[in-house]
């Protein structure tokens, strides 16, 4: 038989190891020695490989949700299966998601995270979601400028004082910081970033008036400002055409309803239906239908 038989009885792997395992052989040669896969974060990125390399992406990413576990308490989380685990590949570790061999997802809400999240996190390249909510946590958005891939932050019931340091997070489609202890005139951090979809900011103590440099938010589908003590008039909302979403109930509110509101409201989506909530204001007239 061709090689002695030995393609017979261990296939390709006779020929090369296949990529992602390896042998000093780089190939099957006896039952004894088969082509072993690379474990943690080793790789072995071609055919016919005789060891296991470090995958150096991997061992920052790994070294960085170490940080994270150690300064956040992770010997308590309720979700922390695989961690740590020198044989197991972060992607396999609860509540992170990988796509291409990259983390992409952080999901720890309600997971008992505490401390503060190192700012390294930001560096993971291809980071897309980050949810930290209902964790009683200090966060920090110092670094946040370089997660470039960052589009969903979801930081609500974490007792979040101060979104300082927002701005810098241009990709973000998606912001949640409800229910946190937020002060002060609406943010105007928030209005730099323009790709933003989606923004939740009820039940927080929030003053004044809306600034008209909110109209910068072009991309809004949802926007929730309920629950603040917001006054003034209500914008009317008109140049927003993705926008399908509005809740800017329990607030001070005052005047007559704009009559262009949400004018051009879902014309982006091809939606005509929409949630608008002006409830417990002390606004005047009706919405236009």
């Amino acid at each position: 038989g061709w090689m002695n038989g030995i393609v017979a009885d261990f296939g390709c792997d006779a020929i090369l190891c296949p990529a992602g395992t390896a042998n000093v052989n780089g190939r099957q040669s006896n039952s004894a020695l088969d082509c072993g896969i690379c474990e943690g974060a080793t790789l072995a990125p071609f055919f016919g490989s005789v060891e296991c390399v470090p995958d150096e992406t991997k061992m920052e990413a790994r070294a960085i949700l170490e940080r994270f576990y150690f300064n956040c308490g992770g010997q308590k989380w309720s979700k922390q299966k695989n961690w740590l685990d020198p044989k197991i590949d972060v992607c396999e570790w609860e509540g992170i998601a990988c796509e291409n061999n990259e983390v992409t997802s952080i999901l720890m809400g309600s997971n008992n995270v505490v401390g503060t999240p190192p700012s390294e996190i930001f560096d993971l390249p291809s980071l897309e979601f980050l949810w930290l909510y209902s964790n009683p946590i200090d966060f920090s958005f110092d670094n946040i400028g370089s997660a470039i891939s960052l589009k969903s932050l979801l930081l609500d019931s974490t007792g979040l004082s101060s979104i300082e340091g927002i701005k810098e997070a241009k990709s973000l489609t998606e912001l949640d910081v409800r229910f946190n202890e937020l002060g002060g005139t609406f943010p105007f951090e928030i209005t730099n970033l323009a790709n933003l979809e989606s923004l939740s900011c009820s039940t927080n103590n929030f003053v004044g008036t809306l600034p008209s440099e909110l109209g910068l938010l072009t991309n809004l589908k949802k926007l929730r400002l309920g629950s603040n003590h917001f006054r003034g008039t209500i914008p009317d909302f008109a140049s927003f055409p993705s926008l399908i979403a509005l809740d800017i109930s329990g607030n001070q509110f005052s005047g007559s309803i704009p009559s262009e509101l949400m004018r051009d409201a879902g014309k982006n989506e091809n939606n005509n239906v929409f949630f608008i909530d002006l409830s417990s204001n002390y606004l005047t007239g009706t919405a236009p239908s």
